[in-house]
């Protein structure tokens, strides 16, 4: 199948719910349960999957010989995936800032790499910066990333006499948690960056940002959180990264 799904048991030893993936054989289950992800980054769960995964559930439900239900009927499930998916559309967030050189020679990448490493930014995936986090299940976050302004993007430490004309900064804002807090820290973390490399922030229309900006941007932020707490699928949970 092309969406994530799963098959889960009610162990009858612990009474908890497992995923049978990882169970010893020789457990024994009360129920089962099937899912799958209506919608997800890609898009709605088609019509054609929808159909497959009811037809596998009823065939393991006729041989297990038990009944089943649905938690809700297959046109219900369709519309239930539309919606996510408008909702990740309309919600999905990508916030930006980036410095650019005040000079004609640019960035060097020996100033980019020492003052970005003094600011507490680690230097990873894709050969660029990210501020990182441990979560509660002590599983690193990246909470916003640093990359050169210009493709493929990479800030590469063996080339430390290559210049750059600016670095921009970007989150996603639904899968952080408390993405106010979030992007404060990239919009101060930026700022002293640019102080110190002699930079200027700006936004995505090359706009010097102004603290009126910040706040107006930030309170889009509180109202796109909001609209997600609503939902049930607060920024940053696990259900929000599996949607956006």
């Amino acid at each position: 199948m092309e969406k994530r799904n799963g098959i889960y048991g009610f162990n009858i030893t612990n009474g908890l719910w497992r995923n049978l993936e990882h169970e010893d054989q020789r457990s024994e289950y009360r129920d089962i349960c099937l899912t799958i992800q209506l919608a997800d980054y890609e898009g709605p769960v088609s019509e054609t999957e929808l159909h497959r995964f009811s037809q596998m559930s009823l065939e393991v439900a006729e041989e297990l010989n038990r009944p089943i239900i649905f938690s809700m009927d297959f046109d219900e499930a369709l519309v239930a995936a539309g919606d996510l998916d408008r909702f990740r559309k309309e919600l999905d967030t990508i916030l930006v800032v980036s410095i650019v050189a005040r000079s004609e020679i640019g960035l060097t990448m020996t100033a980019i790499h020492r003052e970005a490493e003094k600011l507490g930014l680690k230097y990873g995936e894709d050969n660029i910066y990210h501020r990182v986090r441990k979560n509660a299940d002590q599983h690193t976050d990246v909470l916003f990333s640093m990359a050169n302004m210009f493709k493929p993007g990479e800030l590469p430490k063996h080339d430390v006499d290559m210049h750059t004309s600016g670095l921009t900064f970007f989150m996603r804002l639904t899968t952080v948690s408390k993405p106010v807090d979030v992007y404060s820290d990239m919009i101060e973390t930026a700022r002293k960056l640019a102080k110190r490399l002699n930079g200027i922030l700006v936004d995505q229309e090359t706009r010097p940002v102004s603290e009126s900006m910040t706040i107006s941007q930030t309170k889009s932020i509180m109202k796109t959180a909001s609209r997600m707490d609503e939902k049930g699928i607060p920024a940053g949970s696990e259900l929000a990264k599996r949607l956006f």
